[in-house]
């Protein structure tokens, strides 16, 4: 007499980790329930506690900041569209330019815009660097932050800001060590 979908809507409205579920009968006396839990990608603050986040922009749970997993910290009053553009940015610096900026601390918006503060790998020394940037990231914006950074690399450039918005100039702060 099991209700099979309404077991699966109970799960997946009790379990905020489990992001989608299905289950069989299996003749006699057995069920199959096969489901896919949600990665955390971001950690947040909600409602002054810290949680996490997944990649789509969902809410997984709360976390103590002790037994929190290493993961950017997204500062937030970010609207649920912004989110996603914002993840998409966090995703093209974490992998496509990690040679470069191995480490994302964290990311947020600024008005209409987004900002992340990352590690820059500068020849052998690390530095915090903090970029600008709007909209959904596309290959020409992530071309011209990679050429920027090889510009940067290739002539030992300190920065502490770079700007991808649209019509600003790309580095500001800038000094040569000595």
């Amino acid at each position: 007499s099991l209700k099979l979908d309404e077991l699966e809507r109970k799960i997946l409205g009790d379990m905020p980790w489990i992001e989608s579920v299905q289950i069989q009968r299996q003749l006699p006396d057995s069920l199959d329930i096969r489901y896919t839990a949600r990665t955390a990608r971001v950690l947040g603050i909600r409602e002054k506690d810290f949680w996490l986040m997944d990649a789509s922009g969902k809410w997984i749970s709360p976390v103590s900041l002790s037994n929190a997993p290493d993961l950017p910290v997204l500062n937030m009053n970010v609207t649920p569209d912004s989110v996603v553009d914002l993840l998409a940015w966090l995703d093209e610096l974490e992998m496509n330019l990690n040679l470069y900026l191995p480490t994302v601390h964290e990311v947020k918006m600024q008005g209409a815009h987004f900002s992340a503060l990352v590690d820059f790998r500068n020849v052998d020394e690390m530095h915090k660097v903090q970029i600008l940037f709007s909209g959904k990231p596309t290959a020409e914006g992530i071309n011209r932050l990679n050429r920027t950074i090889q510009y940067l690399i290739k002539n030992n450039i300190l920065v502490s800001k770079i700007d991808l918005r649209m019509g600003k100039k790309i580095v500001v702060n800038v000094g040569i060590p000595p």
